[in-house]
Parts: structure tokens; C-alpha cells; sequence
């Protein structure tokens, strides 16, 4: 295919997209939407968000979820035997691509499975779990539903469009649930919007100093004075409801919801004796309340502690944040000592700010790889595969100032041909995975970051094994040093890759391709004795 052939749209209706797929295609997504249903069936996401206090049922359909998801390899070996067997036309390549792909997202989620099943075996057997422990299994479980349906369902699109179209294109087709992800990342990605304006504002434009220096003087400030510092609260409220948990990462709605409930007490608290110090003055007790006003000081700087170190800086200084930040917090202290200072252990984690700001940059990845209102923002041509004219990384041993002995310019071919011999092995599962990346990504042309990541491995193999001698031969003349820069430049290329970008997959495919190319050049290369890669002399 050339740069200038456009791509069909896809059927919109899901009767007409089903049958316009080849039969392996229809194979796959009948069994992924079986798979789905069956994670549903098996713990409900009702009782994940929100599971009841006694949770007695909960190990049982977590048991069940593992199980289910454990033995989803098998089960489409199975299926694929089948369709084999049928008659169907299904080649050996074809197959190897179907497999590698589910076997790639079904590793993605090891961690996540480690981590249930290691909570589950914790729990009681028929005993009642504390909240805490209720909570913590809930939410585990819930991050490997999401991330396991989410990947399946992924996968299946992309394996039915097989090249002809983007999987994430008929994904909202294939998979209403899809639609709901999306509305779900949108609505998120709104709301941490929201909640980072808002701090922004408090940051810059709440009197802080102002209040502190009112206190100190015993004075009380203004009634509604803190309006808009209560108001903070609202849009982080809003992003912890029931409604906004499945579009959250991995631990971010517990870590959220700590921040908040450190902000919420303290602003309690605060309001509460606020309104305490206006009292005194209406009461004409001059002079009292010392302790209160103290209190109130130290609210407000534990405040500002939990939504912006910035202006707990501005607030106490560097040096006394430095020595707060040096403390240990109680749980590390030694028996029998005592924590004195508040800030320490609201120090021990990023402050609201940084938090929030970090969560916005990841869902802004993640919603920039779905397509809305039917537009899709990638460029549905394949590439031609030209060489770059830019972006070429110099060669740091090309320099005549780099003096290579005769003893290791004896030696750089031997360790070379060693390397890419033991590298480029047919069985050796970094390089097959580099390869079977390349050809995916060549069919389907839009990977899901987690797989596209599956070349990582064997790019650091090049980079820490294979590249120092390239250059090391392009330093002594026998590569040349072209092959050597662009070498460099390609891992350079896809090691700072954002897998999050659509339209970074044809980049990585371009450059995959070279890296593949030059390396199998070098060892026909080295194999007859030249010196020289075929493919640059």
C-alpha cells in the first residue's frame, strides 16, 4: 500500500462488521465477548465500587475472577485449535500473530494478578474482612477486571479489522462497554481539569500570608474568609464518587481519597475554630485564646502542606521545610518515641498539586488513544519507509580522538558476531517479541501501548550490548559509520517513544523495521566475512 491509498471507513453497524471479517476475526471476538460477559457474571462492578459491609460472598467471586482469568490462554489456544481443525483457511503466521498478541496482554497483567491473588489467600476463609481489608480486595480486583476486559476487548478489535481497519475504530462497535470506558476517561479527565484550576486558584490567589500574620497578631480574620478555600474540596469530592471509579489508574482512587480525607479534616477543624476566635472578639475576651489562635496557625500550614508545598514553603521557610522533611515519620520512629512535628508524614507523600497534576498527564495519555465523535486523529495511510534525513544521533566513536588498540580492533568482530549471534537466536523471546511487534503492527497499524511496549526488552539489548561495538566497528572501518548513526538514532527513537500517541505507531513501525534490517544485514554481513553490511556498501 502507498502513501496516497485512503483507508475504507468501517461498517457501523455491528451485524455488518461481524460479517465482513475474516473467520478467525468472528472467532476471536465471539469468544471475547463471552469472556467479557463472564468477568461480569463473576464479580459485578456494582460490587467492587461499592462492596457491602460483610462482604462474606466477595473471596469467592474473586476466586472465581482469577480463575477465569488464568485460564483465558488455554482457552483460546483452544479456540484457535478449533478453527484449525474446521477447515478454515488459517495460516501458521497468522496464528503465531493471535497467539503472541493475547499471550502479551495476558502477561501485562501479571503484577496485577500477583497482587489480587496474594490479598485473596490473606482473607479469612468464610470470616468477615475489615473494611479496610474489604476496600483494599475490591479495588484490586476491580484494576484487574478493567485492565483484563479492557485488553481483551482491544485485542479482539484489532484482530477482526486485521489491517483493513484500526481496532480502535470498531471497538465502540464491537463492544458497547468500549463507549463507557471512553465517557468514563472523558468525564475524569474533566473533572482532574477542574480540580487542578481550583487548586491553582487557592494556591495564587488565597491570602495565606495574610491569614497567618492575622492570627499571630490574635486577631481573627473575616467570617467568610475562607470561601473559597472550603471550596477546593468540591471537584475533589466530585472525582471520588462511585460514578468515576473504574476510570481510575490503579491505586489512584485510595491515594485520592487519603489526600482528600488529610485536607478534609483539617479544613473541619479549621472553620470550626475560626468561627471560635470570632466568638472571643464578639465576647470581648481580649487576650484569650492564645492556644486557639496557635491551632489555627498550625492548621493552615498543614493545609497548605497537603495542597501545595509551594506555599508551605513561602509559609515556614526552606530551612524548616528541610528539617520536616528529614524527620521520620511515627510508624519508623524507634519504640517509645514520639512524633512532634505534623508535617512530617504529610510530607512523606506528593502534595495535592503534584498529584493531581501527574494523574492529568496520565488520563490525558490514555484519552488521547480513543477517537471521538466517529473523527479519527491519525493518518490512515501506511508510510513509505525512507530513511530519515533528520534526527540522527552522532556517532561518539567515529571521533579520531577515540583510540581503539589493535588488540580490540582484533577482538570487535568476534564480540560482535558473539552478541548478535546470541541476540538475533530464532528462539530467544526479546528479539521474537521486537519481531512480532514490527509484523503486528505492519497488519493492524494502531498496537495497544502495552503491547507496542513488548519491544522494550530487546531494545535494551541493543542498547547495552549490541550498539557500543557497532560503533565500535564504525570507529575501525569495518561498518560503516552511517549504519552505526542510524542505528543509534532509531534506539534513541523508540526507547523516548510515547506509546500513548496513535500516530507514534507508524513511527515505531518505520524504525523497528530499520533496526531489523540493519541488524540481520550485519550478520549476513559478518557470516561471509566482509566487514561491511551488505545493505550500505
Amino acid at each position: 500500500m502507498t502513501t496516497s491509498e485512503s483507508i475504507a471507513a468501517p461498517p457501523a453497524d455491528i451485524r455488518d462488521l461481524i460479517a465482513a471479517a475474516e473467520p478467525r476475526g468472528r472467532v476471536l471476538y465471539t469468544f471475547v465477548r463471552q469472556l467479557v460477559d463472564e468477568l461480569e457474571e463473576a464479580v459485578p462492578w456494582e460490587l467492587l465500587h461499592a462492596p457491602p459491609a460483610e462482604g462474606h460472598e466477595l473471596p469467592a467471586r474473586i476466586g472465581r475472577l482469577l480463575d477465569l482469568v488464568q485460564g483465558t490462554p488455554q482457552r483460546i489456544t483452544n479456540e484457535l485449535d478449533e478453527l484449525t481443525l474446521s477447515g478454515e483457511p488459517f495460516g501458521r503466521e497468522a496464528r503465531a500473530e493471535a497467539e503472541f498478541y493475547f499471550a502479551a496482554l495476558h502477561q501485562m497483567t501479571a503484577p496485577s494478578r500477583r497482587l489480587l491473588s496474594a490479598a485473596a489467600e490473606k482473607a479469612p476463609p468464610g470470616g468477615a474482612l475489615t473494611r479496610v481489608a474489604l476496600d483494599h480486595l475490591a479495588e484490586l480486583a476491580a484494576d484487574l477486571k478493567n485492565e483484563y476486559a479492557s485488553a481483551m476487548m482491544g485485542a479482539a478489535a484489532a484482530l477482526l479489522s486485521n489491517g483493513r481497519w484500526l481496532g480502535v475504530e470498531v471497538e465502540t462497535t464491537l463492544f458497547p462497554e468500549k463507549a463507557d470506558e471512553r465517557l468514563l476517561n472523558r468525564r475524569l479527565l474533566s473533572g482532574l481539569k477542574e480540580a487542578s484550576r481550583a487548586l491553582a486558584t487557592i494556591k495564587s490567589e488565597f491570602p495565606w500570608r495574610d491569614m497567618v500574620v492575622s492570627w499571630q497578631a490574635r486577631k481573627p480574620v473575616d467570617r467568610y474568609a475562607f470561601a473559597d478555600l472550603l471550596a477546593v474540596r468540591t471537584p475533589l469530592l466530585r472525582l471520588l464518587t462511585v460514578a468515576n471509579r473504574r476510570a481510575f489508574f490503579s491505586g489512584d482512587h485510595r491515594l485520592l481519597r487519603k489526600r482528600e480525607t488529610l485536607l478534609g479534616d483539617r479544613l473541619r477543624e479549621l472553620e470550626e475554630l475560626h468561627l471560635r476566635s470570632i466568638d472571643l472578639v464578639t465576647k470581648n475576651s481580649a487576650g484569650a485564646g492564645a492556644e486557639l489562635y496557635d491551632r489555627l496557625i498550625g492548621l493552615l500550614v498543614e493545609i497548605a502542606a497537603v495542597v501545595d508545598v509551594e506555599v508551605l514553603r513561602e509559609l515556614i521557610g526552606g530551612d524548616a521545610l528541610r528539617r520536616s522533611r528529614s524527620r521520620r515519620p511515627t510508624a519508623q520512629l524507634s519504640p517509645g518515641a514520639t512524633e512532634e512535628d505534623p508535617l512530617t508524614p504529610l510530607l512523606a507523600e506528593e502534595d495535592l498539586t503534584i498529584f493531581i497534576h501527574l494523574l492529568l498527564g496520565a488520563v490525558t495519555k490514555r484519552q488521547s488513544i480513543t477517537f471521538e465523535s466517529g473523527e479519527v486523529p491519525i493518518v490512515r495511510s501506511v508510510p513509505d519507509d525512507t530513511e530519515p534525513g533528520t534526527q540522527t544521533a552522532r556517532n561518539p566513536r567515529s571521533d579520531s580522538s577515540v583510540a581503539i588498540s589493535l588488540r580490540e580492533a582484533g577482538n570487535t568482530h568476534e564480540r560482535l558476531s558473539t552478541a548478535l549471534a546470541r541476540l538475533l537466536k530464532p528462539g530467544y523471546e526479546p528479539w521474537k517479541a521486537f519481531q512480532m511487534v514490527h509484523k503486528l503492527q505492519a497488519r493492524l497499524r494502531v498496537l495497544p501501548p502495552s503491547l507496542s511496549a513488548e519491544i522494550l526488552p530487546f531494545l535494551s539489548d541493543l542498547r547495552n550490548e549490541v550498539l557500543p561495538l557497532v560503533e565500535e566497528a564504525a570507529a575501525i572501518g569495518s561498518v560503516p559509520v552511517k549504519a552505526a548513526e542510524t542505528l543509534r538514532a532509531c534506539e534513541k527513537r523508540l526507547a523516548a517513544s510515547d506509546f500513548f500517541r496513535p500516530e507514534s505507531g507508524t513511527e515505531i513501525g518505520a524504525d523497528i523495521g530499520r533496526v531489523i534490517r540493519l541488524l540481520e544485514s550485519l550478520v549476513t554481513t559478518f557470516k561471509a566475512g566482509t566487514g561491511v553490511p551488505s545493505a550500505q556498501r
